[in-house]
């Protein structure tokens, strides 16, 4: 088993990246724990193969909008193996992975609840995402369209206003070839 310590510097705190970060570490075999630090950062301690943690770095170094303040954003992760100058043994014991909420003890009730808060702030930021997305996608492909086929716009409003026109004189042109088959009858 290896050892690293993962820093992800960048929008991470309070966007629900910690659940993210021990969502892919229990999906990799990963045992360690994460936590938030006072320079805004968030600290992982992982033990599990080399492979593995090289891959969690991989998956937690997600790329979100910078300027947006509710976007999931890392700018920057720094990875320390065991033996590095800049690797630290871990805060506390671990059990599996776990998120480290803080000095207080918590209750599994409160636990769950931070967890799913957490996975809920990660929720709401991939549906925004996604429909930030969707708008500007719908927003390019009418764009194309309008280039493609303003011209087809233009032929169907002058089309529909010959026929409105047409329908317009229709009763005018009704009247008259009625009269005409009506004197012909008479005759």
């Amino acid at each position: 088993m290896t050892k690293a310590r993962i820093l992800a510097d960048g929008m991470v705190q309070g966007s629900g990246y910690r659940a993210l970060v021990k969502s892919y570490a229990n999906r990799r075999g990963i045992s360690g724990l994460v936590r938030n630090l006072n320079d805004g950062k968030v600290e992982v301690f992982c033990e599990g193969s080399k492979d593995a943690i090289e891959q969690l770095t991989k998956d937690i170094n997600v790329k979100g909008n910078a300027s947006n303040p509710l976007s999931l954003n890392v700018d920057k992760i720094t990875l320390f193996w065991e033996g590095e100058e800049g690797f630290e043994t871990p805060w506390k014991s671990y059990s599996g992975f776990e998120v480290d909420y803080g000095p207080e003890k918590l209750t599994q009730f409160e636990r769950e609840n931070l967890e799913s808060l957490e996975w809920a702030k990660l929720r709401f930021a991939t549906l925004e995402r996604g429909i930030y997305s969707f708008r500007d996608e719908t927003n390019e492909n009418f764009n194309v369209m309008a280039g493609k086929y303003g011209s087809i716009s233009t032929d169907v409003n002058a089309t529909k206003q010959e026929i409105k026109t047409s329908l317009d004189q229709l009763p005018d042109r009704i009247g008259e070839s009625l009269t005409r088959h009506l004197k012909k009858l008479i005759k």
